[in-house]
């Protein structure tokens, strides 16, 4: 953040206004590490980076050696094969891509309308209120941070903490409802496409976690599969309650294939974790009428 320089409140789900000079700053890397030297260490693979100008975001992305000294720019895209012991004691392999420009373009695209002509401007996804209203150990002190970036000069506190049923939540936490997680789920991983002015607003599910509550259409259920594109037939609406085998949305988070995979961009494997989950909302709705 520039020096004496603040962002500022949209709305709750609406990312943070960042000033011109400010950056975002987000590093992959995985623990455990089987095929380095250091077996069981971490390995550091890319580090992105948001930087607001004065005529908008533009991106940059550093990919880091397999010393683990330094990182040379690339927008180029590239893949880098990572295995892993993961937090079970199972040994995974994984193929990671690293993107190139265009695909960072995809992802954070929005059209917008400038004196009659449709231009396309980049923004950042996960900086919005609403994902963002949780308690973080700061080590020193635990704080909501929101409240945190408040009190440091980074945000204005011109603004009122989303309500706890506004916010995301962490999908993992069985202790919410299934409803929840799922929504929450689909907001981080698919509603930057999915919804108005955005790579795939043609499609007719809005996954916003502010556009799903008590509006099951919006996350695709009972709702018909516009363009089939070569699927099989049997998944002919979006979310078939009850049937996964029946549910397009399913069947793509469920595939490594780049043909018909979801997301587009940004995985190589399949989230098992996130497709339990979906299973298990799909299974958990009422049938179609």
């Amino acid at each position: 953040m520039p020096k004496g320089m603040k962002a500022t409140f949209n709305t709750d789900g609406s990312v943070l206004e960042l000033p011109v000079g400010a950056a975002l700053i987000k590093t992959f890397y995985y623990d455990n590490v089987q095929n380095i030297a250091n077996v069981g260490g971490t390995r550091i693979i890319e580090t992105r980076v948001m930087i607001r100008k004065a005529g908008g975001w533009m991106f940059a992305d550093y990919v880091w050696n397999a010393d683990q000294t330094e990182a040379s720019f690339s927008l180029a895209g590239s893949f880098t094969d990572v295995t892993w012991k993961d937090e079970t004691g199972n040994i995974k392999m994984a193929t990671y891509r690293i993107p190139s420009e265009e695909q960072c373009i995809i992802c954070h695209k929005q059209k917008q309308t400038v004196n009659n002509t449709e231009v396309t401007t980049y923004i950042p996804i996960g900086i919005k209120p609403q994902n963002l209203n949780f308690d973080y150990n700061y080590g020193a002190v635990t704080k909501n941070q929101l409240t945190k970036w408040v009190d440091e000069g980074y945000l204005e506190g011109n603004f009122t903490l989303p309500a706890a049923n506004k916010s995301t939540i962490d999908y993992n936490d069985t202790s919410k409802s299934l409803e929840q997680r799922a929504r929450s789920y689909v907001d981080i991983n698919c509603a930057h496409c999915h919804m108005d002015n955005r790579h795939c607003d043609y499609r007719p599910m809005r996954f916003a976690f502010s556009e799903t509550e008590n509006n099951l259409e919006h996350m695709g259920v009972c709702v018909d599969t516009e363009d089939m594109q070569g699927f099989p037939g049997a998944l002919s609406r979006i979310v078939t309650p009850q049937n996964t085998e029946r549910s397009m949305l399913y069947y793509r988070i469920n595939t490594t294939d780049e043909t018909y995979r979801m997301p587009l961009h940004g995985r190589t494997i399949i989230h098992t974790e996130g497709v339990k989950l979906m299973q298990d909302w799909i299974n958990s709705l009422q049938p179609c009428p």
